[in-house]
């Protein structure tokens, strides 16, 4: 075996032969790359592929660090130990008043804390009104008729919660004093008896029709196909 003593050899010696390897290296990364990727356009099944990249990024013990490819981009939203992160929710982004950490939010203290916003939209509503009458863009006056549309149905719906809320309150106290607890069809049997008192006849038959519109559809889902025919 050829021993070569370092020091005897030149500084520019010692410089070509690093160069040297450094290129081997090169080209060495190279031919990898390139057997990589040809390696991942096989005709091969897709699970043989994760499953032997998975695999080479396995640790060397458990106490080595994690490994992964340099391919991957690195997610800059990372789960910290402690905190809930809620992979369905609709957004990573939440309002931070209705977060889990902070307890269980209460809705109906909500919609109080939050109840001059109403008078905001009915101002809103009684101003869209006005420009109706006084545009006369048909263009602009079909885009305020659809908002105010939108804007009034909002505003149902915020009003029908509030309605439903305070009848559910309403008997659920009363039950508790009876001691006597009230199922969920029995209370959304109670909240459509107080809404029909204050409606009209004529909106009640719409009502009603409606919702036998409603039950109908959803008995002929549940129908065999052969029976609906």
């Amino acid at each position: 075996m050829l021993i070569i003593d370092i020091k005897s050899l030149s500084f520019g010696a010692l410089s070509k032969a690093q160069k040297s390897l450094e290129e081997e290296q090169r080209r060495y990364d190279s031919e990898e790359d390139e057997q990589g990727n040809s390696d991942s356009d096989s005709d091969g099944p897709p699970e043989e592929s994760s499953a032997s990249s998975s695999g080479s990024h396995k640790r060397r013990s458990k106490h080595a660090p994690a490994e992964s490819s340099f391919k991957k981009p690195v997610s800059w939203i990372r789960e910290v130990p402690g905190l809930v992160n809620k992979k369905t929710s609709s957004s990573l982004y939440r309002d931070i008043r209705f977060d889990p950490a902070y307890g269980k939010s209460d809705l109906q203290e909500t919609r109080k804390n939050y109840a001059f916003l109403n008078e905001y939209r009915e101002k809103e509503l009684q101003d869209m009104k006005k420009m109706v009458k006084t545009t006369k863009d048909e263009n602009e006056k079909s885009k305020l008729k659809t908002a105010i549309q939108a804007l009034e149905s909002r505003l149902k719906t915020f009003k029908d919660r509030d309605f439903e809320r305070e009848v559910i309150a309403k008997h659920t106290k009363e039950a508790r004093k009876n001691n006597y607890h009230l199922k969920k069809s029995e209370l959304k049997k109670l909240v459509l008896t107080e809404k029909f008192k204050t409606m009209k006849k004529k909106d009640v038959n719409h009502a009603l029709e409606r919702r036998r519109k409603k039950n109908t559809a959803k008995e002929r889902k549940q129908m065999p196909l052969q029976r609906r025919a």
